[in-house]
């Protein structure tokens, strides 16, 4: 799968508005937000595991009950993140 810059930049400025502390957001709530609606849920879903591996987000992948997908609960932005969204915006 292509990785898609644009959803990329997308989810951390959504992370960045929307995170609040103590409050995670999982990958339905980001999914089902209008702005990603251009976004299918693979790419939103591959987008978030490839933040979460390369340090920009914290959280936790796990399996989605009966879909054979991830399911993504993301708590915060990291610094790293925050500088990479910094570069690309």
């Amino acid at each position: 799968m292509k990785l898609d810059t644009d959803c990329v930049k997308d989810i951390l400025i959504f992370l960045e508005q929307n995170l609040q502390n103590g409050k995670p957001i999982h990958l339905n709530t980001i999914a089902a937000t209008d702005k990603f609606k251009k976004y299918d849920r693979d790419t939103i879903s591959n987008t978030l595991s490839l933040l979460l591996d390369e340090g920009y987000i914290n959280g936790k992948a796990a399996p989605s009950l009966g879909f054979g997908m991830l399911d993504f609960r993301v708590d915060a932005v990291t610094l790293s993140g925050y500088d990479y969204l910094e570069n690309i915006r």
